[in-house]
């Protein structure tokens, strides 16, 4: 498996050479709050060739970008959502400077691949993973050794 890396800061939008193209992840898995969409429920936007509204997208959409996306995992289309079956999200907690990983099981059964085990084993060496299951239910994952991940720390 290609080495995860971390880059601090997180970039703020896609890194070259990333588009969703067909990936509808997180029109699925995040609440969209222009559109008073819940979390884990299609937009009504979604489209088999992706977001329907995509030219006149909300804000909210506009920003958020996944890890796969800003290259905080492997290029390999394979860690893409829709391909992986997890969309992964990295963000700094505000107030904090501590990296949160977020994880959002798409299809159940997602998050017990070897692919998607072998990135969580890795990424909770260093940092905790919030995932959360498609039934709705979450698990926390702590690093072993609980370093401090704060971007103080590492910066």
């Amino acid at each position: 498996m290609n080495s995860i890396t971390f880059p601090l800061p997180l970039l703020e939008g896609p890194e070259p050479g990333r588009e969703c193209g067909v990936c509808t992840a997180c029109c699925t898995a995040l609440p969209i709050r222009e559109l008073s969409k819940p979390a884990r429920q299609a937009c009504d936007h979604v489209r088999r060739e992706g977001c329907g509204q995509y030219a006149v997208r909300p804000e909210s959409c506009r920003l958020f970008f996944c890890a796969w996306m800003r290259g905080e995992l492997p290029r390999d289309e394979a860690y893409r959502p829709d391909q992986l079956g997890v969309l992964v999200d990295q963000f700094t907690v505000r107030g904090r400077d501590q990296l949160h990983t977020q994880c959002h099981e798409l299809w159940p059964g997602a998050c017990d691949t070897p692919r998607f085990q072998a990135w969580l084993n890795e990424t909770t060496i260093r940092l905790p993973v919030d995932l959360l299951h498609r039934d709705g239910s979450l698990s926390r994952f702590e690093p072993e050794s609980s370093p401090d991940t704060s971007l103080e720390a590492q910066g």
